[in-house]
């Protein structure tokens, strides 16, 4: 924005500064746009889910153990067999290719736009990670091929929530930050599918095809609203939200065109960099959606997605793994829908709460049958005779449900959260520090989780994780606000006071 638009633009920001802020409601037309342009952002959470849940299906098939003539070989019909640190690394790669994806994020969404960052940026290095895993025929090749899919999903998760934020009216704002995760959940449930009929390879081929629909979406979808006006491309700002609102709602457009000037006027005002997150108006929010992700993390529900066939495999459960890991995926997907329903309907901390504790007393459950079984097995090799336990549908139920409630609740609602707590003028900078943050944390986890099991068993680990989920929901318990019905300056209101 040059200095002579730049004051034109000030001029009028004037101009509506008494236009009046009471909230309007949301017509039909606009609702079903709104959805629309959201479907089209979050079709990258499709390809989200799939690249978290390709490990489930792939690891077995990587280490051999699934059985099929077609299990450790390549594209190429060479041998490729991985050892357990080599496939935990395939987990970890992706958290580390998130991070260096969520700092690129950050300028790519200033620079070129919510749009493009989405449509081309993100599409191109997801393409780019699935072929290189297709060809592989060393470990390399596969390492650098998720470390691609891993930013692919960095550039998702920093810019989708930015944008259906800004395309968001503030009725429809929570519905709309579900599909984050709704989209995420039919992706996983895209490779447990798949993965029980294909090696890993094949796989990844399949996924290839996922990226045309998500650049077709995002080439129709329109620009945030805000980032044309921020760049002065004010016709083009207006034509997006009359895309966004319809025609004819035209004391709707220029209500929230005078709110979007008010708001750009006071981001020139106070340029932006990462200082601005240590204000103290926005510290506190930013410090709070830091440690929600804290604990979203290191509770280790994505471990449970990730090495989905091989927790079931060792569970002693007798239903096959290949089938568990699907309905694994049909759970993640109906509680995404769930949430939907019960974001419009219930307040956003007893979700949160009720998700956090609920997965702790899973874990409790479930590092109990894990416990009895490594005790058994150490008194075997001990010669020591033992009473055969059976857990049945035990270990199956609490896995289920503690991705039911964890997926739900707190790893649907935290997006929601983070966008409507973090002030606006950091919102995109904060989000990236976010998630950069989370996926560290997430590399951590998912490296760590063989090492643990090592170490402590898997009953000492998903201990662990239970004493994580009570800390989390003591957290959000004390700290974390409620945001359900209220506007964007209500909310930065709380923390100025």
């Amino acid at each position: 924005m040059n200095e002579k638009s730049e004051n034109e633009f000030l001029n009028k920001v004037e101009e509506h500064d008494e236009h009046n802020t009471e909230i309007l409601p949301t017509s039909s037309y606009s609702k079903k746009k709104q959805v629309l342009a959201t479907f089209c952002a979050t079709l990258g959470c499709l390809l989200n889910g799939a690249v978290i849940g390709y490990t489930g299906p792939a690891i077995p098939s990587l280490m051999n153990k699934t059985g099929d003539a077609e299990g450790g070989r390549d594209l190429y019909g060479g041998e490729l067999v991985l050892g357990p640190q080599e496939a935990s690394w395939i987990t970890g790669l992706l958290s580390i290719g998130c991070f260096i994806g969520c700092i690129v994020a950050g300028p790519c969404m200033e620079r070129l736009g919510r749009r493009l960052t989405l449509m081309v940026v993100t599409s191109t290095t997801y393409l780019l990670g699935f072929v290189f895993i297709f060809l592989a025929n060393n470990v390399a090749l596969i390492y650098v091929g998720r470390f691609l899919t891993g930013m692919g999903l960095g550039f998702v998760l920093a810019t989708a929530p930015v944008y259906i934020v800004e395309i968001a009216t503030t009725e429809m704002r929570g519905l709309l930050g579900c599909f984050v995760q709704f989209l995420g959940g039919f992706g996983v449930l895209f490779s447990f599918i798949l993965g029980a009929f294909l090696n890993w390879w094949q796989l990844a081929a399949s996924m290839i095809f996922m990226v045309i629909p998500f650049v077709i979406g995002m080439f129709f979808a329109p620009e945030s609203p805000r980032w044309l006006f921020l760049k002065g491309r004010e016709e083009e700002g207006e034509k997006a939200l009359e895309w966004l609102r319809g025609t004819s709602q035209r004391s709707v457009i220029t209500q929230e065109i005078a709110e979007i000037r008010k708001e750009i006027k006071e981001k020139l005002d106070n340029k932006v960099s990462p200082k601005a997150l240590l204000e103290p108006a926005t510290l506190k929010p930013f410090l709070i959606t830091l440690t929600m992700y804290f604990f979203l993390n290191m509770c280790g529900m994505n471990i449970m997605i990730f090495y989905c066939n091989s927790i079931f495999f060792y569970s002693g459960s007798n239903l096959d793994s290949s089938v568990a890991s699907i309905i694994v995926a049909i759970i993640l997907l109906i509680s995404s829908f769930i949430a939907i329903i019960i974001i419009t309907r219930l307040n956003r901390k007893i979700i949160l709460i009720t998700s956090m504790f609920g997965m702790g007393i899973c874990y409790v459950i479930l590092g109990g049958c894990f416990y009895t079984i490594e005790n058994n097995l150490r008194n075997k090799a001990a010669g020591i005779p033992v009473e055969e336990n059976s857990f049945g549908w035990v270990p199956p139920v609490a896995i289920l449900v503690l991705l039911f409630l964890g997926n739900g609740g707190y790893g649907t609602l935290i997006w929601v959260v983070i966008a409507e707590l973090l002030p606006p003028k950091v919102r995109a900078i904060g989000n990236a520090f976010i998630i950069c943050f989370g996926f560290i944390l997430g590399f951590v986890v998912s490296k760590t989780f063989v090492d643990l099991t090592l170490s402590i068993g898997a009953s000492g680990t998903f201990w662990l994780y239970a004493g994580v989920c009570l800390l989390g929901s003591i957290f959000t318990f004390i700290f974390v606000p409620e945001t359900k019905g209220k506007s964007i300056e209500e909310i930065q209101k709380m923390f100025t006071k």
